[in-house]
């Protein structure tokens, strides 16, 4: 995920959940000092996140967990705020499957 551009999740069921993973890359020469990470919006949250301060080394990575779990249908924006840095995530939430028909025999 750039700066200027947004993350994706797959289709996800109305009422299911999906995990996914965020890779922060520090792509500098210097360390680089997470102090600040929050992520917003309905049905996005962080799951596994680092001990703040979080180092980052040159040409190094950290994961962040999280998860999208929408209770309506419809295009639902998060945003994941990195220090000062805002990254708008898109999910969609879907129908969940129609039930199967159901008959009912013998009643009175």
């Amino acid at each position: 995920l750039r700066v200027n551009t947004r993350g994706v999740i797959p289709n996800t069921e109305a009422g299911g959940r999906r995990q996914f993973l965020i890779e922060v890359a520090n792509q500098g020469d210097e360390t680089a000092v997470i102090s600040a990470l929050q992520f917003t919006g309905d049905g996005f949250s962080l799951t596994q996140t680092p001990p703040l301060p979080a180092r980052i080394g040159p040409n190094q990575t950290l994961l962040l967990a999280g998860v999208f779990a929408p209770v309506q249908v419809g295009s639902i924006f998060g945003f994941l705020t990195i220090q000062d840095l805002s990254y708008q995530i898109i999910g969609v939430a879907v129908d969940p499957p129609a039930l199967p028909a159901v008959r009912f025999t013998g009643l009175p």
